[in-house]
């Protein structure tokens, strides 16, 4: 039995991620939260007081830790330095203290970001040393990333992208505003790879179950499409076949943070070896599914 805590689990991607690897029966999965338990069985863990992360980690000693805490909204990132530093890198300090001192036998994925490139060419690599945050949120999960780099813990850093489902703000956004029938405002100039959550599940499943023979310690796990943001509406609006929806192209300032032109990135080769579906088959299900959420 693989004991798996997920740090982070009450957020879109934690929580979704949780549910998928629960139905697993090799799998032992323990989730946390902060202030938000979508679940009875979720502990309350504050990552930024390294004492009740430490006596959560100490207690559990799982076999993997995935970190997908963190605060992701950009704008209020963006707000304050300090409070994306407090939760975005300081924990990561923490948490390699904790492992290191207590000598915990444990492996690490730590979900990390597109935002950690500077969001001018796109089609980033794993390998890429191209990597100039130019917002707080990407500069925090860059030092995060640092911080494991230099460290002695046995971790991979897991970078996603725009990921879509069921949960998400965007999304759910959308598909209302689809459903609706309403005139929908989306940008035509920024670029991305949006990362089906299902696709983002089965890939940290598959990075568990291989995780030695995985010598990469930086995996991009996102799509094989490179679109706008308008061109993903006005595919979703066909996949729920409504025909009365009204897409109006917008050009945002690319001069203005947290805008940049284009954060896609290249799927790792482990990734592109196991993709079992297209793209759009992961969204339709997503656009049909409403249990998800």
């Amino acid at each position: 039995m693989i004991k798996i805590s997920i740090i982070g689990a009450s957020g879109f991607i934690g929580y979704r991620l949780y549910k998928y690897l629960i139905r697993f029966d090799n799998f032992e999965v323990k989730g946390t939260y902060n202030l938000n338990k979508k679940n009875s069985y979720l502990e309350k863990v504050d990552i930024t007081n390294n004492k009740s992360l430490q006596d959560y980690l100490l207690r559990e000693t799982p076999d993997f830790i995935l970190w997908v805490s963190g605060n992701k909204n950009i704008k209020e990132c963006e707000r304050s330095y300090d409070f994306a530093y407090r939760i975005n890198t300081k924990p990561i300090k923490d948490l390699v203290s904790t492992i290191c001192n207590y000598k915990i036998d444990t492996r690490v994925l730590f979900f990390s970001t597109n935002y950690v490139f500077e969001g001018t060419d796109g089609n980033y690599k794993d390998n890429d040393d191209r990597k100039n945050p130019k917002t707080i949120y990407g500069k925090t999960k860059l030092l995060a990333e640092n911080i494991l780099e230099d460290s002695a813990l046995n971790y991979k850093i897991i970078r996603t992208a725009a990921v879509m489902g069921r949960g998400g703000t965007f999304f759910d956004w959308l598909l209302k505003a689809i459903n609706e029938g309403k005139e929908i405002k989306l940008y035509s100039n920024i670029y991305f790879t949006p990362t089906p959550i299902e696709f983002l599940n089965e890939n940290i499943k598959n990075i568990i179950n291989n995780y030695d023979k995985i010598k990469s310690k930086i995996i991009h796990i996102v799509s094989e499409k490179h679109l706008s943001r308008y061109e993903f509406g006005i595919k979703l609006a066909k996949l729920t076949k409504k025909d009365n929806v009204k897409f109006c192209p917008q050009e945002v300032n690319l001069n203005s943070l947290p805008f940049q032109r284009d954060l896609s990135l290249i799927q790792s080769n482990f990734v592109k070896k196991n993709q079992l579906k297209d793209f759009w088959n992961y969204i339709e299900k997503e656009v049909r599914d409403d249990t998800n959420n």
